[in-house]
């Protein structure tokens, strides 16, 4: 729509309509009758996507035009498609599930997987689409998406739900809409869950904001409780963190490392509470094994040779578990020597400071 104020008059100029529009609207109207819905020259008409009353299962689209344009307040032209999504991913469930009619042409336009099912040229033409495995009011999100081009993204993980969906169905806009989300909004709690999907679609940006901000923000994120959660992948890559802006005592690295060791034991602890079965006893054991393993390789990220002798000494004669990880007793021994001596020995890169000198 454009607003000719010279006139003070509304047209209607078909040269800049979507192809998609099928709207029609009086070619002339005084502007002053509409002047309350005009914003920056501009007419808005909003989309929405409402619940059939007779049917909670289907639901249709409708479009608000201030009613000095037009009094129907419904004036989408006719839908030409249908989604069914099953929020089951069994073939064999057909009850629960919402329908959402809608138009090909939006959907087309916005999805590479819509617009492969709608225009297979090998098969023939259809009208539908099934979606199982999606929740229905995530769809129905990126459904409004494909009329408005907009999403409000509440919080981090809203904006890891809808990466995910939008990339199955390939909302390629939506997925750069939800990574600049995360690359905006990344804090101490969320940056595993962050360069974990970001790793999973390689989105080299947003890795390289996860790098960045674990720099700058190692501390908070090492005493942040969902480092206890972290996987053993993304825990050595804070561990072997190098280039800080500023120091920072090794200790907290090697506390971090303990402090996630005794996490997992207890948790494997508090699985075994309510469970006698000499067969859980074994795989107890099994667990504790691999967690060990997983410590074992932690620990020795640590770099020994920046830490103080008083934190030395009490690591050998106090942690038995630190001191049984094969190398460890070798690495303390020598940042011992290195200390008591002054030693003029080059210490290997990965046992240097890790901050920027």
């Amino acid at each position: 729509m454009g607003i000719d104020n010279s006139l003070g008059t509304l047209k209607s100029f078909k040269n800049i309509k979507p192809a998609s529009c099928e709207w029609e609207f009086p070619s002339v109207l005084p502007s002053s009758t509409i002047q309350d819905s005009i914003n920056n020259d501009s007419l808005n008409i909003s989309v929405h996507i409402k619940q059939d009353p007779a049917n909670p299962k289907e639901h249709f689209l409708t479009a608000y035009i201030p009613e000095s344009v037009v009094k129907e307040t419904n004036y989408l032209p006719p839908h030409d498609a249908t989604v069914y999504v099953f929020e089951n991913i069994e073939e064999t469930d057909l009850s629960e599930y919402q329908s959402f009619n809608c138009h090909k042409s939006k959907l087309t336009e916005a999805s590479g997987w819509f617009k492969q099912v709608f225009n297979d040229a090998e098969g023939p033409t259809t009208n539908e689409a099934i979606i199982r495995g999606m929740d229905p009011e995530i769809f129905k999100r990126l459904l409004q998406y494909s009329y408005t081009l907009t999403c409000d993204i509440m919080n981090i993980e809203d904006a890891l739900t809808l990466i995910e969906a939008a990339e199955r169905l390939e909302f390629n806009n939506l997925i750069k809409q939800g990574f600049q989300y995360l690359q905006t909004n990344i804090n101490s709690s969320a940056i595993w869950n962050i360069w974990k999907v970001a790793d999973v679609y390689d989105c080299k940006k947003t890795i390289e904001v996860c790098k960045d901000y674990l720099k700058r923000n190692i501390v908070s994120i090492l005493k942040d409780t969902s480092w206890l959660r972290t996987d053993v992948d993304y825990a050595l890559r804070a561990l072997n963190v190098d280039g800080l802006p500023e120091a920072v005592n090794e200790a907290i690295f090697l506390d971090a490392t303990l402090i996630w060791r005794e996490w997992h034991i207890q948790e494997i602890e508090r699985k075994t509470i309510y469970i006698d079965s000499w067969q859980y006893e074994r795989q107890e054991q099994q667990e504790r094994e691999e967690i060990d393993h997983k410590f074992a390789s932690m620990v020795r990220c640590i770099r020994f040779s920046q830490m103080v002798k008083e934190d030395l000494r009490y690591i050998s004669n106090n942690i038995q578990y630190v001191m049984n990880v094969e190398g460890i007793p070798r690495m303390i021994a020598r940042a011992f020597r290195n200390i008591q001596f002054d030693s003029k020995e080059t210490i290997p890169k990965e046992y240097q400071k890790r901050h920027i000198h």
